[in-house]
């Protein structure tokens, strides 16, 4: 018999074969898993996420307490809220069908309803209660004759009757013994407690001692086609402190003004009920931000509704305002 070779590439074949062969053979079955090893230490601390975005005011509500607080530290507590309080009044609309009608909204600074502002005082002799922080005025602008200037003429010029006294003519004053509707969320209406389309035929009726005129008072007949300005002062103690209290009795903790006390105005046409547009005609010279800037360093707003509807307290004839 020829002895033949094996090529080459045959006994390649067969040497992986049989290495494949005692590798099988030589391997068992897999045993179990071993433990887990210790953690590894903490890898460094990675950049910076991208910034979120911004957040929003916190909200709340304020809640002004009731002027029938009794327990002193109770009302001191509160007192050093009311005190610091920077309320803004905003006026939304106003309707003269018999009394006036205003609705208005009372936030903080960050926007937050203000409510709780329906406290009242009643003394013995009232007839009415009356709310001790809020006062509405409304006034209307008669056109200067012959080169005189406008002026503003208020309404309210009659006083409230007591049980000693009947109402009678008086200098321009303000309202705040109407009727307030606190919905709850800083939004109120008020409803003025005289009604101004009847004001000239009630001082018609009434009479005064001379010196006093009731002549001076001018024509406060009510002319729904002029236009007419509204305010509100939002001022004064703090509930429970001073005389503002139920019945008007001094509390037993002293009188604790608001430092920041609030003005609106809002001048419309009742005609149309709407607000004076550019082309309307209307008359300002005391800036709102000038007023409260000299109310709050005397303490508050003395009785009268701020800038041009103060005639009373700021002078000038019997009813007209500067």
């Amino acid at each position: 018999m020829d002895n033949k070779r094996t090529p080459l590439w045959v006994a390649g074949i067969v040497a992986a074969i049989l290495a494949a062969s005692l590798s099988a053979c030589g391997s068992g079955d897999s045993g179990p898993a071993g433990p887990a090893g210790p953690s590894g230490p903490s890898g460094p601390t990675g950049p910076p996420g991208n910034p979120g975005n911004p957040g929003t005011g916190g909200s709340g509500t304020v809640n002004v307490p009731s002027n029938g607080l009794t327990n002193p530290d109770a009302i001191t507590a509160a007192a050093a809220v009311w005190a610091d309080l920077q309320p803004t009044v905003t006026i939304t609309s106003v309707a003269i069908h018999s009394p006036p009608v205003v609705n208005f909204t009372v936030t903080d600074p960050l926007g937050n309803p203000i409510v709780g502002l329906g406290n009242t005082t009643k003394t013995s002799t009232a007839t009415v209660a009356s709310y001790g922080n809020l006062a509405f005025a409304i006034a209307k602008l008669v056109p200067g004759l012959v080169g005189s200037p406008s002026k503003w003429v208020s309404y309210i010029v009659t006083t409230v009757p007591t049980t000693t006294s009947a109402a009678a003519p008086s200098r321009p004053s303000t309202d705040n013994t109407g009727t307030l509707v606190d919905h709850g969320n800083g939004t109120y209406t008020y409803t003025f407690y005289r009604d101004i389309t009847t004001i000239q035929s009630q001082l018609a009726g009434m009479t005064v001692s001379p010196p006093n005129n009731i002549a001076d008072l001018g024509d406060v007949s009510y002319n729904p086609a002029l236009t007419h300005r509204v305010t509100i002062a939002l001022s004064g103690s703090a509930p429970a402190t001073g005389t503002n209290t139920p019945d008007g009795s001094t509390s037993a903790v002293a009188s604790v003004p608001m430092k920041h006390p609030a003005n609106a105005i809002f001048d419309f046409v009742p005609a149309t009920g709407n607000p004076v547009g550019p082309t309307d005609f209307s008359r300002e010279i005391v800036a709102v931000a000038n007023c409260e800037n000299c109310h709050r360093q005397l303490g508050g707003i003395p009785g009268l509704s701020a800038a041009e509807d103060a005639a009373g307290f700021h002078g000038g004839s019997r009813n007209e305002t500067h």
